[in-house]
């Protein structure tokens, strides 16, 4: 039997927030794309290049075409999502 894997999503649009929660209502991922304007911890904010997060945050964990991610510990991973032109479109916190 294969359980059905549903997500719940809560979306700010004019600020660019979207919350993903899992069935049990447990958050599991906070995405920031345009028009968020705030920074992470190290200062990256939406529309910084790749080399800014490198420079700020070191060699990523993983690194695949349009995507580079940390993770701070055992749970929790931080996403930077690129585009074309290997700016920051998207940050997520899972």
């Amino acid at each position: 039997m294969q359980s059905e894997r549903r997500e719940t999503y809560l979306y700010f649009r004019e600020l660019g927030i979207e919350f993903v929660f899992k069935t049990n209502n447990k958050l599991i991922s906070i995405d920031f794309s345009y028009p968020f304007s705030g920074k992470t911890d190290k200062g990256i904010k939406i529309g910084d290049t790749m080399e800014d997060v490198i420079k700020a945050y070191g060699e990523p964990t993983n690194h695949s075409q349009g995507e580079i991610s940390y993770s701070k510990d055992s749970t929790t991973e931080l996403f930077f999502e690129l585009d074309e032109s290997d700016h920051v479109k998207e940050i997520s916190i899972e």
